[in-house]
């Protein structure tokens, strides 16, 4: 009996142990929390409902069509091979010399997923940047499957991040840290510069907008539009901040 109650002590602080850690590991990705000014903003929102106090689509989408969540769940943790391209995807990497003059015309660069520089009228726009290897908080879960064909830190002269919504794969905590410092703005829905505050982004180089709300930078003007999603880094924090297109 001495022996199950010891047995059982060390499973309890193991298990412990394990969250504490885990919490430690994703504190800071996780991001920040909508407050002051911005909350008041964000309350007064016609997207933003009080009573459940998240934001909702104007017409309700359930996150799993004909099937359970359980279902939904066990495929992403174990059947990840049937989500897995079998080979490398094919790619045309341009010359890194294209990254040293800005465009006057319109052209992009896709680094997979939601990730693309745009330039237009020789302004140069990073959209949904994520470079890391993880596109979440904890380093063995969903693993890129190639690398991109730039680095951030070969993008230069960057000056706009767009960002559409604060999930992991289209915010990027470690991507962010690298590009905090250098001269450029960042245009978010509401409620996502909480999250680039809180990792150490000036507040004064970041633009929040509701939908259909506008902002100009240089010549360009750009008008924050509806999308059909959700959004959240946490267990607590769904549909906290704004997403958009």
């Amino acid at each position: 009996m001495r022996i199950l109650k010891l047995s059982l002590s060390v499973i309890l602080i193991f298990i412990a142990s394990f969250f504490v850690v885990v919490f430690m590991i994703t504190r800071v990705p996780m991001g920040g929390t909508p407050s002051g000014d911005i909350l008041l903003t964000i309350e007064k929102s016609q997207q933003y409902n009080l009573q459940k106090t998240q934001f909702e689509n104007p017409k309700p989408t359930p996150l799993s069509t004909g099937r359970s969540m359980t279902d939904v769940m066990f495929d992403f943790f174990f059947n990840g091979e049937q989500r897995t391209p079998i080979g490398k995807l094919p790619e045309a990497p341009p010359a890194l010399s294209v990254l040293q003059e800005k465009s006057e015309s319109i052209r992009f660069i896709w680094f997979g997923h939601s990730t693309i520089l745009l330039e237009i009228d020789s302004t140069r726009i990073l959209i949904d940047p994520i470079f890391s290897d993880y596109a979440s908080p904890i380093p063995f879960m969903v693993k890129r499957f190639q690398q991109p064909v730039f680095t951030i830190d070969e993008i230069k002269d960057v000056d706009l991040i767009l960002i559409s919504h604060d999930h992991y794969d289209h915010l990027d905590y470690k991507t962010i840290s690298k590009l905090k410092n250098r001269n450029l703005e960042f245009i978010v829905p509401l409620g996502v510069g909480a999250h680039l505050e809180y990792w150490g982004v000036d507040r004064n180089i970041i633009k929040e907008l509701d939908w259909w709300q506008s902002t100009s930078f240089n010549e360009l003007i750009l008008t924050c539009t509806p999308a059909q999603h959700f959004s959240g880094r946490g267990i607590l924090n769904g549909s906290s901040t704004l997403w958009a297109s």
